[in-house]
């Protein structure tokens, strides 16, 4: 049944309709990406390539920064306003959101990190 989906979006748009989507959710990676570089207090684990982008929150205070996100991620999750995953990077805990709704933008992202922070 998944497949007569694609097929019908694929015949009814073409191909352009799939690399106008993928482009854009890329580009929104990168736009948040910039976001966090620009922030004092978070980290981004690498530049994203795709749609998936790892960071963490790293305040100017000492702290065990692992069980910090590990946490917020946790707070996250209960406020049920994000989705968004941890990842082990080298033994650090990393946030990680997959950018897949189209209808994402950088408010979207500024609530995110203001949510975080």
């Amino acid at each position: 049944m998944m497949s007569i989906k694609f097929f019908s979006i694929y015949a009814t748009y073409g191909e352009e309709a799939f690399d106008l989507s993928v482009t854009h959710l890329y580009d929104l990676a990168k736009d948040f990406a910039k976001l966090l570089e620009h922030h004092n207090n978070f980290q981004l684990a690498l530049n994203p390539n795709s749609n998936i982008v790892c960071f963490r929150y790293k305040p100017d205070t000492d702290c065990d920064l692992n069980e910090l996100n590990s946490h917020i991620r946790n707070e996250l999750l209960i406020a049920g306003d994000f989705y968004i995953v941890q990842t082990l990077l080298k033994d650090e805990i990393y946030l990680r959101t997959t950018i897949m709704n189209p209808f994402t933008n950088l408010d979207t992202f500024h609530e995110l990190m203001n949510s975080i922070h």
